[in-house]
């Protein structure tokens, strides 16, 4: 294969490898220009997928654990590493039902406390 003949606006040489028989790759080809606008409007049209890459499993079973957690979204909103909207705002938004959970089940263990002492009480009288 050899490399594309095209040469951009800022005079360098396109990097791509060119089309078994032509001087040019499937961008700059003339011939496959009707081909290369579909292609590009299919390619803007089709759903995006974000791979964050992240190998490690987060756990959360704390409400620190989720401050953390979403203090590293933040951060990485913040610096690039993760997309603002619609993967921060996911994680964001799940993070917040962990908390609305973790909260119900403290309150239900709180709960459950405060039962047993009147039960006991009950039967100490």
């Amino acid at each position: 294969m050899s490399q594309c003949k095209f040469t951009k606006e800022d005079s360098l040489q396109c990097q791509a490898n060119s089309i078994t028989n032509s001087d040019y790759c499937f961008s700059h080809n003339p011939d496959y220009a009707v081909a290369k606008r579909e292609a590009v409007i299919k390619g803007g049209l089709a759903p995006k997928r974000i791979l964050l890459n992240n190998e490690d499993e987060i756990v959360l079973v704390t409400a620190a654990d989720a401050k953390l957690f979403l203090s590293r979204v933040i951060n990485g909103v913040w610096q690039g590493s993760i997309p603002a909207t619609p993967v921060a705002n996911t994680l964001g938004f799940l993070v917040r039902c962990f908390l609305d959970a973790h909260d119900k089940s403290e309150i239900e263990e709180r709960l459950e406390k405060i039962e047993e002492i009147v039960e006991e009480r009950i039967h100490d009288q």
